[in-house]
C-alpha cells in the first residue's frame, strides 16, 4: 500500500489518520534527491547501475528491498554443493 506523508523534524505525518496492526515494521521511503545532504544516493545509484545489465537483477533488487536486513549475501556455491547442503538439511530434519 502506498500512502502520502510529510516528513517533519524526524516524524512522518500522514495526510489522513490510519490505524496499524503492528507497532513496529519496516517501510520503504522514496526521497527526492534534492533533500538528502549526504552522498549516499549517488553511491546507491552507481551500485544499482552496475548490476542492471545482469538478467533478473531488477527482480533480485526488489527481493532484497523486501527482505531488508534479513537479506544476507551468500557466497557462491556449485550446484553439487547446493545439492549436498539440501540433502544434509533433509537428513537432519527427518532423522532426528
Amino acid at each position: 500500500m502506498q500512502i502520502k506523508a510529510t516528513y517533519n523534524k524526524g516524524n512522518l505525518e500522514f495526510a489522513e489518520p490510519i490505524r496499524l496492526t503492528r507497532e513496529e515494521f519496516q517501510v520503504v521511503v522514496d526521497l527526492p534527491d534534492d533533500v538528502i545532504l549526504s552522498g549516499q544516493t549517488q553511491s546507491n545509484k552507481e551500485e544499482s547501475a552496475s548490476h542492471s545489465d545482469v538478467p533478473g537483477s531488477e527482480l533480485l533488487a526488489k527481493f532484497r528491498q523486501i527482505l531488508g536486513p534479513m537479506h544476507k549475501q551468500r557466497p557462491s556455491a556449485s550446484v553439487q554443493e547446493d545439492k549436498d547442503t539440501y540433502a544434509e538439511a533433509l537428513w537432519e530434519k527427518y532423522n532426528k
